[in-house]
């Protein structure tokens, strides 16, 4: 049985942002945030506006101004706490749109290209992390591998 975790409470700063958070009346930023969820029997699906990488985004309340934080970031900190910095968080699920926060573990950045590469989703035949060279994108080289002929 999964849980509830819209009676979280708003904690009074959210962690890693400037300003304090301010206190909507009976948690309305939370119940704002749930609002735009479908919670199904695996992962719950993020139906507010997404960023260009396909991931949730949601507009929080700070002073003086409205701060837009990742959704499953959001959902994880409030289930959670903190991220700890300099962490990432994986899907256990692999869906970017999922904000279930047992579906979620703060990880680094080479446990989340492990896990990517365990799974299959890296991009075969590209070293991650690897830049591209302007005049070869279209071939997919990087700047190792580049001879300058791959326009």
């Amino acid at each position: 049985m999964a849980t509830d975790f819209q009676s979280v409470a708003l904690p009074v700063e959210l962690p890693g942002r400037k300003g304090p958070v301010v206190a909507e009346a009976g948690g309305a930023t939370q119940q704002r945030f749930w609002k735009k969820v479908e919670k199904t029997d695996s992962c719950w699906l993020w139906l507010g506006g997404c960023n260009s990488s396909g991931y949730g985004s949601f507009g929080v309340q700070t002073t003086p101004t409205v701060k837009t934080v990742l959704a499953h970031r959001y959902a994880f900190e409030q289930a959670n706490g903190p991220i700890p910095d300099g962490a990432v968080l994986m899907h256990s699920c692999d869906n970017r749109r999922c904000v279930r926060p047992d579906h979620l573990s703060a990880g680094t950045v080479a446990d989340n290209n492990r896990d990517m590469t365990q799974k299959g989703r890296g991009r075969p035949g590209r070293r991650e992390g690897a830049q591209r060279c302007g005049s070869c994108c279209k071939l997919g080289h990087n700047r190792r591998t580049c001879a300058g002929g791959g326009q």
